[in-house]
C-alpha cells in the first residue's frame, strides 16, 4: 500500500466520518494519448465511484499523509486530491475530472500539493 500512496496524483473519497469509500491513483488510470483516463470502463460513473483499490487498506496511510491538514466534519463527502506541479498538465486535467463528476454532490473538494514529496534536498 505504500507503492499507491506515495504516487504523485491520487484522489481518496471519504465520507463525513471520514471513512474511505474509493480511491484513484495515477498508476491505475488508463493511459491516452496525451492525459491518463481516471474515468475508463465508467468507475467514476457512480458516486462514490469504484475504487482503483481496496480503499480501507489505504486508511490508515491517509491519516497520516492528511495529518498536516485537518478536515472538520462539515460536509457529507470529502474528495480529496494530491496533485502536484511536476505533473502539471496531468494534475490539471485530473482536477477537472473530478470536478465534473462531482459537480452537484455534496461534497467538499481539498487539493493537496505534494511537490514537496518530490523535491530533492541540497546536503
Amino acid at each position: 500500500m505504500v507503492k499507491n500512496l506515495f504516487q504523485p496524483l491520487q484522489v481518496h473519497y471519504l465520507d463525513a466520518n471520514f471513512q474511505h469509500l474509493a480511491t484513484h491513483i495515477n498508476c491505475y488510470a488508463s493511459p491516452g494519448l496525451t492525459k491518463l483516463n481516471w474515468s475508463a470502463k465508467g468507475k467514476l460513473a457512480n458516486f462514490p465511484p469504484l475504487s482503483d483499490v481496496d480503499a480501507k487498506s489505504c486508511t490508515q496511510g491517509l491519516e497520516h499523509l492528511l495529518s498536516p491538514y485537518p478536515l472538520k466534519n462539515e460536509e457529507q463527502y470529502y474528495v480529496v486530491i494530491f496533485w502536484n506541479l511536476y505533473m502539471k498538465k496531468q494534475s490539471k486535467h485530473l482536477i477537472k475530472t473530478v470536478e465534473k463528476y462531482i459537480r452537484n454532490k455534496a461534497c467538499k473538494l481539498v487539493l493537496v500539493n505534494n511537490d514537496i514529496w518530490y523535491a530533492e534536498t541540497e546536503d
